[in-house]
């Protein structure tokens, strides 16, 4: 003869009816039962999820089975809310991965190209800048697509998830349980997660696209703060600030870190920029004793870092002339688009003569 009973979870008001057995005390389960929990570890409440965990822990190790198979249910639902809310069509995450693809590939074609010497060939360099054309809207498209409002997806993807690290640990409870071992040495929170992120595709998935976001804004980020530097650095005047922040845009599209406007480095090629006007000459080697090099002029203006590279034009006042002058000239264009070594730029301006230095600090 078989008695009714209730199971009653301290703290939380949830009723799970099943029956035992007078004989092994072993808890037949229902289908009501199974429903009412199943339901439970479905729900988004996570205090509804632990009040269907505390239950079958309560009823012991005559229902493992039971609750292993239960388990893995909702953790199939879990996984299939996740790959739902990715499906959804206002979901930013999907295209920013295809854009983010293809800008990197292209980048690395272009890069190619921006580093070949055309010999200053007009015809090529228009190709170049049809290249940047592309690319630059490629990059804006990324940056867009990061900046997007993804908080409805990643509370529901964070929730999903949740449930899913509290299935995996109740299942790592119950086969420690099967094979007889300490269960107070389950692995912590952190293994958990990595357990699910390794073993779970929706939760890799979601989090490789959450990373990736990040890595976009991060790097829009740093260019923002190298504005902000150069808009904050009261010494620069307008056309310094104007080639400075175009540069870092340019260098941003093709997947560049921005260069710092310095004050030591721009006075040495402000100071270029005179001699040659005062003087009449247009060269790198300077005739004034004492300046003869880049390394003499960065010295002289007591630039603490090492000097890597300069251009030099006369011919316009116009920050755009200067840059368009340098990017159509191979070697002027490889100073301005260096791949690694340069963090800060100094950049002067006399009249219509330029000088630009490149520096590490």
């Amino acid at each position: 003869m078989k008695q009714k009973y209730s199971v009653i979870v301290i703290g939380i008001i949830m009723l799970f009816p099943c029956t035992f057995s007078q004989d092994d005390d072993t808890p037949e389960l229902g289908r009501s039962f199974k429903n009412r929990a199943l339901a439970a570890m479905k729900h988004s409440d996570p205090k509804k999820r632990k009040s269907a965990y505390r239950t079958f822990q309560h009823l012991g190790k005559g229902v493992v089975k039971d609750y292993a198979a239960l388990l893995r249910e909702s953790q199939r639902y879990h996984q299939a809310s996740m790959r739902n809310t990715m499906r959804v069509r206002a979901n930013p995450y999907i295209e920013l991965g295809l854009v983010t693809d293809t800008l990197a590939s292209e980048r690395e074609r272009v890069m190619v190209l921006i580093h070949t010497d055309w010999e200053k060939d007009p015809g090529k360099i228009r190709m170049l800048e049809n290249e940047m054309k592309g690319l630059n809207r490629h990059h804006r498209k990324v940056i867009k697509l990061a900046r997007a409002n993804s908080d409805s997806i990643d509370a529901k993807m964070l929730s999903a998830m949740s449930a899913l690290k509290e299935i995996q640990w109740e299942l790592v409870s119950i086969e420690r349980l099967e094979d007889h071992d300490n269960t107070t040495e389950l692995p912590d929170q952190d293994e958990i997660g990595n357990l699910v992120a390794d073993d779970i595709f929706e939760v890799e998935d979601w989090l490789t696209r959450v990373k990736l976001k990040k890595e976009v804004l991060d790097v829009a980020k740093r260019l923002d703060v190298a504005n902000q530097h150069n808009a904050n650095s009261k010494w620069a005047n307008a056309s310094q600030k104007s080639f400075s922040d175009h540069l870092n845009e340019q260098r941003a599209v093709i997947g560049l870190h921005p260069l710092l406007l310095e004050e030591r480095l721009s006075a040495a090629a402000g100071d270029h920029s005179s001699d040659m006007k005062t003087l009449g000459f247009f060269a790198h080697t300077s005739p004034v004793n004492g300046k003869k090099s880049p390394a003499d002029r960065a010295r002289i203006a007591k630039f603490a870092g090492r000097w890597t590279g300069e251009n030099i034009f006369m011919g316009s006042a116009s920050p755009t002339a200067a840059y368009n002058a340098w990017f159509g000239s191979d070697g002027h264009r490889f100073v301005m688009f260096t791949r690694g070594g340069s963090n800060v730029v100094g950049v002067g301006v006399v009249g219509g003569h330029w000088t630009m230095m490149n520096g590490r600090m």
